[in-house]
């Protein structure tokens, strides 16, 4: 492939990444899948392009339901992340697996705060709120995971904090779903959940 083609690819593949992107954002996972899978075919010519892609993939297709194929795609980020030495892309792309293997009821307690504690270590040693989010919503799930809503339903509030100071709205509706959960389920009094 020459230069010129590359360049192409590379313009394209953005071009749908973002288009897929803001599919997922609005929700539209089935949409956001066929955009981010034709983008990755494009960005395959860049490796960092392309493994800062396959955490939103695997989030498309975790939200379509394709389970088994986004913790494929999330194992090729982690390796190819590890690869090209990015740590961030590494951990958004570990906590991505780690929502994955909850819903598959793989995954500890333990593992879910380790996986959390890196990620969120990690990020607010960057300032990105909007990975603090996600790192925040796993360390719920563990907190789920070992039963105690308290902590749970806390983990939960920084991720929705988290959210707000990233601007990212569907972080922020999925933070509120949980958040409304923790509260419905845990032993919040009845006036707060009001």
């Amino acid at each position: 492939v020459d230069a010129a083609a590359e360049g192409q690819a590379l313009r394209g593949g953005r071009l749908l990444a973002r288009a897929g992107r803001r599919a997922l954002d609005g929700f539209e996972p089935n949409t956001a899948v066929s955009l981010l899978e034709r983008a990755s075919r494009l960005l395959e010519v860049d490796d960092l392009e392309y493994a800062a892609l396959l955490p939103d993939l695997g989030a498309a297709l975790r939200e379509s339901g394709a389970i088994d194929e986004e913790s494929a795609v999330l194992t090729e980020a982690i390796a190819d992340a590890r690869r090209n030495r990015d740590e961030s892309a590494e951990l958004e792309a570990e906590i991505e697996l780690a929502k994955v293997n909850f819903r598959k009821e793989l995954s500890s307690a333990d593992r879910l705060r380790e996986v959390a504690g890196r990620a969120i270590e990690h990020f607010e040693a960057a300032g990105d709120h909007a990975h603090l989010a996600a790192a925040w919503q796993v360390m719920g799930l563990a907190e789920l995971v070992a039963q105690d809503r308290g902590a749970q339903l806390s983990a939960l509030l920084e991720a929705r904090r988290h959210a707000i100071e990233a601007g990212d709205m569907r972080g922020q509706i999925e933070a509120w779903d949980e958040i409304g959960g923790a509260m419905l389920f845990g032993r919040t009094p009845v006036i707060e959940v009001l």
